[in-house]
């Protein structure tokens, strides 16, 4: 059997740069977010994404 390794790990070391690129202004990450919905709103948050209202929501905590 041979493992290997998962998107997530491979994309791992890529993170401290796009944090830095996000905090500079030149990633816009926030420009990509339709909707920010709390915990309670996530089945509303689906209902919008099967209806097709919004491209992306963030669970805010």
């Amino acid at each position: 059997m041979r493992s290997k390794p998962s998107v997530l790990s491979e994309a791992a070391p890529a993170v401290p740069m796009l944090a830095n690129l996000y905090l500079q202004g030149r990633l816009k990450l926030d420009e990509l977010v339709s909707a920010k919905i709390s915990l309670d709103q996530i089945n509303d948050g689906f209902a919008a994404m099967q209806a097709g209202t919004v491209a992306r929501s963030v669970v805010v905590f």
